[in-house]
């Protein structure tokens, strides 16, 4: 039996492009305890060819229901090299950390 082989591509799109030298914080917060906080930077453009971009970011909750936390991490780096043609090439990981809980259903249904 041969083997089967499957490729494929995913095109993102994680920012605009920004010519200029840029730092930012967000946070948020709401119900159960829940934070999300990110951090990017990137360099603008350099010598006209290369740009930097990267992100951190972390998201906790304690969930709406008793042991149904999460804890999120993640990071995202971005390197753009622009000649005639553009090269671009994106590095991302994370960590995740669920627990998952629900109410069962009732034997009557």
């Amino acid at each position: 039996m041969e083997r089967q082989r499957l490729g494929a591509t995913i095109n993102m799109q994680t920012s605009t492009f920004k010519p200029d030298a840029y730092g930012e914080y967000k946070t948020a917060f709401g119900s159960f305890n829940t934070f999300k906080n990110t951090v990017l930077a990137g360099t603008g453009l350099i010598n006209g060819k290369f740009t930097f971009d990267a992100r951190l970011s972390k998201v906790s909750s304690d969930g709406y229901i008793d042991r149904a936390s999460a804890d999120l991490k993640s990071f995202l780096f971005h390197r753009d090299i622009i000649l005639k043609n553009s090269f671009k090439s994106v590095s991302f990981s994370g960590y995740e950390n669920t627990y998952h809980a629900w109410n069962g259903v009732p034997s009557n249904c």
